[in-house]
């Protein structure tokens, strides 16, 4: 199998498991595709170390970037997305990462790899042990909260999902949840958001990259890579959204769970 086909296959596989989970559970599963695009780069002789990661960062968020544009204008047309909200959140959102960006720019390969493996083992956590709360919490509030607090929570968001390389829905859903709005327009506002959100920490990756990318690659964006995730993450993201309530979810979740577990183990063994 020449190498071509071999990475046809390879994003084809990421694209494929990435994107029907997405549809689904309703999970972006960017923090899949950087893990995979990891293992994948560190075995390419065109990837040195202190590349592999931050391109697989870089790619992942360029990758959610062309997926959630039209999940985002499907969600606004169903009238799902709380503009208000949206409005407070995404100069917040794109700021923070491309903040974020930069900074996983500069950080050291062990240190995102440790990041990436940790948030995996939260995410396996939570679809694994669905009672189970990580962090303590209150009664829902009225109201998402004012524009002070949804600066700085949005803040935080854009930065710590721009060096995981995912859209943030993992981490506004809940946000929005908990603070009393309805699931309906909180996976809105979110889908929403992922947006603006990636593409600003993608075209920072791009530009940071300069010339230490791999052939075929812009700046940390690796171009076949992109092309081959989000186009079979797409046909799959279908699928995956025409099974659900067809599929026993909680076997599906836990298996969801187990892939996580999987990857954030692959990822602390590399860093030994």
């Amino acid at each position: 199998m020449d190498l071509v086909l071999t990475d046809l296959v390879l994003y084809a596989g990421v694209g494929l498991l990435s994107g029907f989970f997405a549809g689904l559970l309703g999970l972006g599963g960017g923090a899949i595709v950087t893990s995979l695009l990891i293992v994948i780069f560190s075995a390419r002789p065109e990837f040195p170390e202190a590349v592999a990661a931050r391109a697989a960062i870089g790619t992942s968020l360029a990758i959610v970037a062309c997926t959630s544009a039209p999940s985002a204008f499907a969600h606004a047309r169903r009238g799902a997305v709380d503009w208000n909200v949206a409005g407070a959140l995404t100069f917040g959102a794109m700021l923070g990462a491309a903040l974020g960006a930069l900074l996983a720019e500069r950080a050291s390969p062990w240190f995102l790899k440790l990041l990436l493996a940790l948030f995996l083992l939260r995410s396996a956590a939570q679809m694994l042990f669905p009672n189970l709360k990580l962090r303590p919490g209150g009664p829902a509030a009225a109201a998402p909260g004012g524009r002070v607090q949804l600066f700085g929570v949005s803040l935080g968001i854009g930065g710590l999902s721009a060096m995981l390389g995912i859209g943030g829905g993992a981490l506004t859903v809940p946000y929005l949840a908990r603070r009393g709005m309805a699931m309906r327009f909180a996976i809105g506002t979110s889908a929403f958001l992922g947006f603006p959100l990636s593409l600003t920490a993608a075209l920072i990756f791009m530009w940071r990259g300069g010339e230490s990318g791999a052939p075929d690659s812009w700046g940390y964006v690796y171009w076949p890579a992109l092309a081959g995730v989000a186009a079979f993450s797409a046909l799959s993201a279908l699928l995956g959204a025409a099974a659900t309530g067809k599929l026993p979810e909680i076997a599906l979740r836990r298996i969801f769970g187990a892939v996580n577990l999987i990857l954030a183990a692959r990822l602390l063994a590399s860093l030994a």
